[in-house]
């Protein structure tokens, strides 16, 4: 999605970082996958792991990340009080605007 010169991108599941989403200025992505991927049965994708997320969208140039697609992983680290080591966990019925400060 565009907005002017601004790039948000919806990436709720993958199993390699997608590269159209390099640069983007707010991703949702998937966390399904805490800190080990979940491959599909047959080889054919899965879910990357929020902690791999987090270091390629750091790498990549993405400004803001929201994790969106939160799995039981996702949620057990959660319920632990863990955090990613960047972006945020994705809130229901919250509204994401594209600012940078802190969230």
């Amino acid at each position: 999605m565009e907005a002017g010169d601004s790039v948000v991108v919806w990436a709720p599941e993958f199993w390699d970082f997608p590269a159209w989403a390099a640069g983007a200025d707010l991703m949702f992505a998937e966390a399904a996958a805490w800190d080990r991927p979940i491959r599909f049965r047959g080889g054919v994708g899965g879910h990357a792991s929020v902690r791999t997320i987090s270091e390629q969208a750091a790498h990549r140039g993405v400004r803001r990340l929201v994790y969106a697609h939160i799995g039981r992983p996702g949620l057990r680290a959660i319920d632990a009080g863990l955090k990613p080591p960047a972006g945020e966990w994705g809130v229901e019925g919250r509204t994401y605007s594209l600012r940078f400060s802190d969230p």
